[in-house]
This record gives C-alpha cells, structure tokens and sequence, in this order.
C-alpha cells in the first residue's frame, strides 16, 4: 500500500527524469496521462525559492521541444 507521500515521491521522481535528455521521450511515451503533472512539477521547481532556475527551465524547454 502507497502512502501519499510515497506517490507524492514517485511523481517528483519521474519529473526530474523527464528532465533527462535520455530519458525524456520514454517517459513522454509511457506516461502520457500524467504528463501534464509532471510539467507543472517541474515549471514549480523552476520558481522555486522565488528565483528562475535558468537550468532547469533550459531543460524543461528541450524536454518540451522533444515531446512535441
């Protein structure tokens, strides 16, 4: 049995990897429903702190790009 937390943990999981060039159009593939989930995780972890994490939104930009 999955606690939220746990399910919370896998989620933020998989939006990272999705930030993962390598792993970005398996993860798009296999997890299309949740897609839009994990976009938004991770546009919330670019804002973070109140700051742009120029990094990260690089990557979500050439995840995007990829998933198009």
């Amino acid at each position: 049995v999955w606690t939220p937390q746990d399910r919370q943990c896998v989620l933020s999981t998989l939006a990272q990897l999705l930030l993962d060039r390598d792993c970005t159009v398996l993860v798009g593939r296999q997890l299309r429903p949740l897609l839009l989930d994990l976009l938004e995780r991770n546009a919330e972890a670019i804002k973070a702190g109140g700051q742009v994490n120029h990094d990260l939104h690089e990557r979500l930009c050439v995840s995007m790009s990829k998933l198009i």
